[in-house]
């Protein structure tokens, strides 16, 4: 009977570290790098959409993004929605020095959302060459 406890306990352990390595890992890629990339990104996509609108560019982006245009307009909303419900819930936990940089981040990012999808409607209704 002490072998087979022996042996269970080996294996209790050996899952342990497994349990610990897994825990490290996600430690590692927590959703705070994740969703500063996701922030970096969507400011990124919207500083090239407002460059190009005001370049005169907007044709050139439109044909260019024409095939994937609606699933980027929804994985944006997943996106800025994921931010926006991130800052309410874990506002109190950002630094001091990157609460309100992160608060204008997310508005502009959710002020661009916006601001593309009218875009999207007037190119979509005719009303815009």
């Amino acid at each position: 009977m002490s072998s087979k406890m022996a042996i269970l306990f080996a294996k209790v352990k050996a899952m342990t570290k497994v349990f610990q390595h897994y825990s490290v890992y996600f430690r590692i890629m927590g959703p705070n790098r994740l969703l500063d990339a996701v922030l970096g990104i969507l400011l990124s996509y919207n500083a090239v959409f407002t460059a190009a609108q005001w370049m005169g560019e907007s044709r050139a982006l439109a044909a260019a993004m024409s095939d994937v245009q609606s699933i980027v307009n929804v994985l944006e909303l997943i996106a800025v929605g994921t931010l926006f419900v991130d800052l309410v819930l874990r506002y109190d936990h950002f630094s001091n020095r990157w609460r309100i940089p992160r608060v204008v981040g997310v508005g502009l990012c959710l002020t661009g959302m916006l601001f593309k999808w009218f875009i999207l409607y007037l190119h979509l209704s005719y009303l815009v060459d």
